[in-house]
């Protein structure tokens, strides 16, 4: 391949080597120019001697020298000019090599592009599964209004003979305790238990440090929804925990007085027997929260109205998912309310809390959030008059 410059326009050309000597026009500037021959330029005109044609030695056999093809016949001038465009005709061919190094930052920019769009997709991805948690999992928290009611205001609860797991236990604690009353009194609550041939009676009610503030949970849309939908399974383990509760108190109070003499076993009991069967799945599982430490719920009334006792000088409490031992969460772990207490009920005029000399204003009486922080302490009895006996 023979490469030259024009004489005219000094556009680069390169030609086979069969176009040297021959004349053509550049196909830059179409003037006409002779395709030099770099082997003329290099030898003299005086070095050039006449080549001799050797002549073969005599014996030897010239078949050999006939098998040798003879020399191609020189090309046209036409055919090589028409080579000379059929090269230059393939501007790819002429293009300079490209440089390695521009290539390797070519590839280093693909790379962060690639890792950008790559985080940002899975950011889109995040967001997406966030937003679809938030719609299967709606807010069950806010804000919501909490009325005073009287100290008194819960009835007494009834659980009927039928309902009561072991008949025979049942019997012999109805001999030995039948018609007394057995409270159990804290510095929350007072509570108490009576046993008689139609069933269990229990009675709860505020102590002298608490008040009983009830609020309608379910007027928040997606805790409602969920209630209805998952009460069968939420109330399922409150009546498994009461019925064992219950053999195992008064397989207990029949083996020995000292349970009824020991506080802690008491208020064991309390948490364990007297407030679950005041309430339903709803009010099993949900606690009052005051400055961390929680309230229980003391009942849960038809319209599933829960009933909270705490501190009289509480202003506001949250509401959150109570826990229990060996039992799993039932509610969605964003539910959290905030209760904030009305001086008037507004729903039931007969209901509405009478103050009284003790409990006149708050902060006057009851006890400090510090004292309530205290160990509770609690009293025993189970004589009764007749005149105590409950209809």
């Amino acid at each position: 391949m023979i490469q030259f410059e024009c004489p005219h326009c000094q556009a680069v050309l390169r030609v086979p080597d069969s176009a040297m000597g021959q004349e053509g026009a550049c196909p830059k500037c179409q003037k006409a120019l002779l395709i030099p021959n770099p082997m003329a330029q290099q030898v003299s005109p005086s070095a050039v001697t006449q080549p001799v044609t050797p002549q073969p030695a005599s014996g030897i056999d010239q078949t050999n020298q006939s098998a040798t093809p003879p020399p191609a016949p020189p090309k046209s001038a036409d055919q090589a000019v028409g080579e000379l465009f059929e090269v230059l005709s393939h501007p790819e061919e002429h293009v300079p090599i490209e440089d390695p190094r521009v290539r390797v930052k070519a590839r280093k920019r693909s790379s962060s592009g690639s890792f950008l769009t790559g985080t940002v997709f899975v950011l889109i991805c995040i967001a997406g599964l966030y937003a679809l948690y938030e719609f299967l999992n709606p807010k069950m928290r806010g804000e919501l209004a909490g009325t005073l009611v009287k100290s008194d205001a819960i009835p007494y609860i009834k659980i009927p003979r039928q309902q009561i797991a072991d008949q025979a236990v049942f019997e012999e604690f109805l001999q030995k305790y039948g018609g007394d009353r057995i409270s159990i009194n804290s510095q929350i609550l007072k509570s108490s238990l009576e046993a008689h041939a139609r069933g269990i009676d229990i009675k709860v009610s505020a102590s002298t440090s608490t008040k009983i503030v009830r609020v309608d949970v379910l007027q928040n849309k997606p805790l409602r929804e969920f209630h209805r939908e998952a009460f069968a399974r939420i109330d399922k383990l409150r009546k498994e925990k009461l019925a064992a509760a219950m053999t195992d108190f008064m397989t207990r109070v029949i083996e020995t007085d000292q349970v009824l003499q020991n506080s802690k076993t008491l208020l064991e009991f309390r948490d364990r027997l007297i407030l679950p069967a005041c309430v339903d799945g709803l009010g099993y599982r949900l606690t009052a929260q005051v400055n961390g430490k929680p309230y229980p719920c003391l009942w849960q009334d038809k319209e599933d109205k829960l009933y909270f006792a705490i501190p009289f000088d509480a202003n506001q409490f949250e509401i959150i998912e109570r826990e229990i031992p060996g039992a799993s969460r039932q509610f969605p772990a964003n539910l959290f309310f905030t209760v904030k207490i009305q001086s008037k009920s507004t729903t039931s005029p007969n209901n509405e809390e009478s103050p009284t000399p003790m409990e006149s204003a708050p902060g006057e009486t009851g006890t400090s959030e510090s004292e309530m922080a205290a160990p509770e302490m609690t009293t025993f009895g189970h004589s009764m008059t007749p005149n105590d006996k409950m209809q």
